[in-house]
């Protein structure tokens, strides 16, 4: 039971964190860090398709980041290790 409790607060802190980020977002679309937390957020929670969304916008804007393309790279093997295990 105290590892539920544990696991549930760290999934309503997850929830704050891409709430605020998403909130700066709307104010500075291009704010790259928020992106980067986000979509490691994002990556943390098994969202792989938002992970990679957020690092694509990374990308888009920082196209010579090598981080931002291992970002990319785990987060499409993520979505797609994922939906093999399902199919």
């Amino acid at each position: 039971m105290k590892h539920l409790k544990i696991l549930i607060k760290a999934l309503k802190q997850y929830n704050n964190v891409l709430n605020d980020l998403s909130k700066s977002l709307k104010i500075e679309p291009d704010f790259v860090s928020a992106l980067i937390l986000r979509g490691t957020a994002y990556f943390s929670l098994r969202k792989y398709d938002k992970a990679h969304e957020d690092f694509s916008k990374v990308f888009e804007i920082e196209p010579n980041d090598e981080t931002t393309v291992k970002y990319l790279i785990d987060a499409f093997n993520g979505f797609v290790f994922t939906s093999m295990k399902i199919s």
